[in-house]
């Protein structure tokens, strides 16, 4: 494109020049034939020289016959007379120079070539003077060197105008290659699987609109992939929370029958561990009938309770745990109002009984708190002075499986969780002060029978 312009730029300077040295020539001989034909003073030599000089031209006069009378070029009449029938064809006959019109032929002279124009001239008619014929010869080569000059400077302004263009226009067209570059590069990462990535485009043109399109569609299939991996991860749950609760379930019921039989059969009746690990079978149990009923995918029958007596209840039963571990275990309830009930009281116990079990392993001090909250809420705090979440796993930690612990499954929270939206509540991790905090919240019954 850039050479097509360019042909067309110095045909058309080079067209340019032809027609503005043409125009200019036949304006001067204009002014010329005028000038000279109006004036009544002889044409005799040294006016010629004279005229020569004015017009940068050489000067011919010839009489009606053809014959030499005067010129400002070093030829002789003789040289003249051989050569006028080459040079002038057009004045050999009376009939052409009647005609009074400029000829124009360029021919070839004292070595030199000329551009060829003639009127004819009568000096003073009133006295009848004769008349004449006017030859004006103009040098070829110095027109040509004119037509050149008035050519170049469009030709250098129109090359050196699509020389910038281009140079702009490389520039352009690399810093469009090297974007569309990236984009295919973002392109090829997201169809390979990965759609973290993001392109860094934020110009507003149709590349940059086309990269912010791209990120949504990255974002978006980001967020499939996820809703993908968790219904599977869910599927899978249920899967092994059935198989697990069923084969844990036969075992918690032996592991009781035996305990009560040693209760039966122990001399010393107020036995406070058999009595804790009693407590402790029926939160297994729990948490065993919970993971049947993920597995089966059915709705658990309520049983609303007191939600203070559950959080009473808790605190008798993981004493024990906590003086074990060592792990000064501190509860703050009395917020609580202590006629709220839960909608589910097995639920609600075992939730929080698996948020205290994890705090529990995470650092030597943890504290419960509860308060009610308007419109029939509680809230629950179980805070703790451990090494918080892993970013890692931080946007999935509700979500089943989602676990650091080399022993453990990731169903624990996920559990919380659905038994917090069970409750017509939710469940929230926050980091503050270097302290770990998981906040509980449901409705009480007034609220959930409501909206049942």
């Amino acid at each position: 494109m850039a050479t097509f312009a360019s042909v067309v730029v110095a045909v058309s300077s080079w067209k340019y020049g032809q027609d503005r040295t043409r125009s200019e020539l036949t304006r001067r001989f204009s002014t010329i034939k005028r000038t000279v034909s109006r004036a009544n003073f002889p044409l005799t030599q040294s006016v010629l020289s004279s005229l020569a000089e004015l017009t940068d031209a050489e000067w011919l006069t010839l009489d009606e016959s053809g014959e030499l009378l005067s010129t400002t070029l070093p030829i002789s009449p003789e040289q003249w007379r051989d050569s006028s029938v080459e040079i002038l064809p057009e004045l050999i006959t009376r009939q052409e120079m009647q005609k009074h019109a400029p000829q124009l032929t360029i021919n070839t002279m004292a070595n030199r070539s000329w551009l060829v124009r003639t009127f004819s001239r009568q000096a003073d008619s009133s006295i009848g003077a004769p008349k004449s014929i006017v030859v004006v010869l103009f040098d070829l080569a110095n027109l040509q060197a004119a037509s050149r000059r008035v050519t170049l400077l469009p030709l250098l302004t129109g090359l050196s105008t699509i020389a910038a263009i281009t140079m702009v226009m490389l520039v352009i067209s690399s810093r469009l290659i090297n974007r569309i570059r990236d984009l295919q590069t973002q392109v090829e990462i997201i169809s390979s699987g990965d759609f973290q990535t993001k392109l860094a485009d934020n110009s507003d043109d149709e590349l940059g609109r086309l990269a912010q399109s791209v990120n949504r569609m990255a974002k978006q299939l980001n967020q499939l992939w996820k809703q993908i991996h968790r219904q599977q991860r869910s599927k899978l749950l249920h899967q092994v929370a059935d198989g697990m609760a069923h084969q844990l379930r036969n075992t918690l019921t032996g592991a009781r029958m035996a305990m009560e039989l040693h209760s039966r059969s122990c001399t010393n009746a107020g036995d406070e561990e058999v009595t804790v690990a009693l407590n402790q079978l029926d939160i297994a149990e729990n948490y065993v009938k919970r993971l049947t009923l993920v597995g089966s995918s059915s709705q658990q029958q309520p049983e609303p309770q007191n939600a203070y007596d559950c959080l009473r209840h808790l605190e008798s039963t993981h004493r024990s745990v906590a003086e074990h571990l060592q792990v000064n275990l501190c509860w703050s309830i009395d917020k609580i109002d202590q006629d709220q009930i839960v909608a589910n009281g097995s639920l609600f116990s075992a939730a929080i009984s698996n948020l205290i079990l994890n705090a529990i392993q995470a650092s030597q001090t943890v504290m419960i708190s509860g308060q009610s909250l308007p419109k029939n809420q509680i809230e629950i705090e179980v805070i703790d002075h451990g090494e918080g979440v892993p970013e890692v796993i931080l946007e999935e930690l509700f979500e089943p499986f989602s676990t650091t612990k080399p022993e453990g499954m990731g169903l624990g929270l996920a559990l919380v969780k659905q038994s917090a939206e069970q409750l017509g509540g939710k469940i929230e991790y926050d980091r503050e002060d270097d302290r770990t905090i998981f906040r509980f919240r449901c409705l009480t019954q007034d609220v959930v029978t409501s909206t049942l």
